[in-house]
This record gives structure tokens, C-alpha cells and sequence, in this order.
């Protein structure tokens, strides 16, 4: 058998549970938003690295980058280019040439490994 007691003390009762609850949601919430703010630059690099087409300038390459935003609810990594011809890179030739999805398919898989690492360290660590 297994059982949950939940005991008030000092008169807080179900307010200071939210309290606590809320606490924890947000300690979580700002232990992901960590995680992702700090695998944009390596994602950056490895689209960088990971390009499929051949340079003729380098300026599609350089132009590649990531940034994060969030707001109450989201927590977006955004995955872009910043020359005028990206779109064509990712889309013509039936995406022949496209960085993007690919990049979004490794660092999804990638994130999420990193929160699921980052969460088990915390498993680990005494209360």
C-alpha cells in the first residue's frame, strides 16, 4: 500500500501547497529554459557545420543562426537564416540543399535528451 499525507501547519494549508507547487513548476520551467538557451549556440554551429551545400560566398553559412524566446507559456528555439536566398536553399531542388528540418529533427531529439539528463542529475542529489 502506498499513501500520500499532506499536513498543515501553522494555518497555511492549501495556500502554501500552490505556493510550493507553483515554486516547483517555475524552478522546473527556468531549469528548461537553461537548457535550451544554452544548446542554441551549439545547435548554430552544427547547422553551420552540417550545411549540405557548397560555399560560394560563405554568406549563407555565416548567416545561419538560432535564438531562443519564451513567454508564459512557450519556450521557442528558432531556427533561421539571415540572407534573402534561405528560403531557396531550404525549399528548392526538393529541399536538397535545406539545413533546417534537418537541424530541427537532431536538436529536438537533442534537447529533450538534455532535459531528461538534467532532470535525472536532480533525482540524484540529496533533498
Amino acid at each position: 500500500m502506498a499513501k500520500i499525507t499532506l499536513q498543515f501547519q501553522n494555518g497555511k494549508g492549501i495556500k502554501s501547497l500552490s505556493d510550493t507547487v507553483m515554486d516547483f513548476e517555475n524552478v522546473h520551467r527556468s531549469m528548461i529554459q537553461d537548457v535550451v538557451e544554452q544548446s542554441s549556440p551549439d545547435a548554430t554551429g552544427w547547422m553551420k557545420n552540417n550545411a549540405p551545400w557548397t560555399d560560394r560566398t560563405g554568406n549563407a553559412r555565416a548567416g545561419l543562426f538560432t535564438t531562443m524566446h519564451s513567454d508564459a507559456e512557450v519556450i521557442d528555439l528558432v531556427f533561421a537564416h539571415s540572407v534573402w536566398y534561405g528560403v531557396f536553399l531550404e525549399l528548392a531542388n526538393s529541399g536538397k540543399y535545406g539545413i533546417i528540418t534537418q537541424a530541427i529533427q537532431f536538436w529536438g531529439d537533442e534537447i529533450m535528451s538534455r532535459i531528461r539528463d538534467t532532470f535525472n542529475h536532480l533525482e540524484g542529489m540529496p533533498s
